[in-house]
């Protein structure tokens, strides 16, 4: 039962990359128009890496301070700087910030408040690399971009899967591990 729920659910995971993959359109080996009609961006809240329970201490004298961890709150600049951006937000010339030391707190520029949201990182993004063997003994790599995005390539479709579920391990265990003990009635 536990594997079959584990099989459901990679497969819908797999399902919704496709349909992302397929909401890009066009091919990706051309390069995008220069009239920027083709760039895809997105945001996500704090905590969207899972850990939305927060770090680790508490505010209190004698007590540890609270360290988040990485990229828990980065994302949450973006929405909270788009207040102030200046009137007349404009696409032309746009280029999306590859992390939060890229973002600007007021700017003119639409993207500047988004995050680059292709298939692949943009160039030069990477932060670090982890490559895997999958089960099937095929090799996949995940990368992350400075915004903690994974980026997953694999040999075949067995090895990508496996590395969508090692990546979503990463950021969201305690989630699941959570969600599985509510659903059997623990606490």
């Amino acid at each position: 039962m536990h594997s079959t729920a584990r099989r459901v659910f990679l497969m819908g995971c797999a399902s919704t990359l496709l349909a992302l993959a397929g909401c890009q359109g066009g091919r990706t080996d051309q390069p995008a128009p220069a009239d920027g009609n083709s760039i895809f961006l997105n945001i996500a809240p704090a905590g969207s890496n899972g850990n939305s329970a927060g770090g680790v201490g508490a505010p209190v004298p004698g007590v540890p301070t609270l360290v988040f961890p990485d990229n828990y709150r980065d994302q949450l600049d973006l929405y909270g700087n788009l207040a102030y951006a200046q009137e007349g937000l404009s696409a032309q010339g746009c280029v999306a910030p590859n992390s939060i030391d890229e973002h600007q707190a007021s700017s003119n520029q639409a993207c500047n408040y988004f995050k680059p949201a292709g298939l692949r990182p943009q160039p030069g993004s990477v932060v670090s690399t982890l490559e895997l063997t999958a089960p099937n003994g095929k090799t996949v790599t995940i990368e992350r971009d400075g915004w903690g995005v994974p980026y997953i390539l694999g040999e075949d479709r067995s090895s990508a899967q496996y590395g969508l579920g090692y990546a979503s391990a990463q950021d969201r265990l305690w989630l699941w591990d959570l969600l599985r003990d509510v659903g059997r009635g623990q606490a």
